[in-house]
């Protein structure tokens, strides 16, 4: 997310006082800090070009200049392909179903974080390279013609 910081410090007590009034009516189901933004700013903000809110479910790309580790972070990603991953909640099944469904994605985003990394965060650099060797066994039956769409969420209703 690139952020107007000026602006969003002009309008950050109206963010306040919405949160506020959010948490006071009880209506806190399915809140988070994106739904809190995307309410107080509806309206304000424009797209971005996609390879600058690059996601690691969408085919590799040497072009992206933002990965956004949008879905499973790399800890949920070790979890799941090591078979510790035993959530039942809605987010656990999400994410499971992302990484079903884009698996190959996720280990060439892998093993190019794994080689990116080894001048600047050699630890970093393994956790991924081991995470991208993990990434090549772990295997789970996906159709072909599995349904993506989760995967293309729209947050806001209506185009700028």
């Amino acid at each position: 997310m690139l952020l107007n910081v000026p602006a969003m410090r002009a309008t950050y007590p109206a963010l306040e006082e919405q949160i506020k009034q959010r948490i006071f009516s009880g209506d806190m189901l399915r809140y988070d800090d994106q739904f809190a933004l995307n309410e107080a700013y509806h309206g304000l903000w424009d797209h971005l070009d996609p390879l600058f809110n690059y996601k690691p479910y969408w085919p590799f790309t040497n072009h992206a200049a933002i990965l956004h580790l949008h879905g499973p972070k790399p800890g949920n990603l070790e979890a799941m392909t090591s078979g510790q991953w035993h959530g039942e909640d809605h987010t656990s099944i999400f994410f499971g179903k992302m990484l079903n469904a884009s698996s190959r994605h996720y280990l060439d985003w892998c093993v190019w974080l794994g080689d990116f990394l080894q001048t600047m965060d050699f630890s970093e650099a393994i956790r991924f390279a081991r995470l991208a060797s993990a990434l090549t066994r772990y295997r789970r039956e996906v159709p072909a013609n599995a349904d993506r769409n989760f995967m293309n969420i729209k947050i806001f209703t209506e185009a700028p």
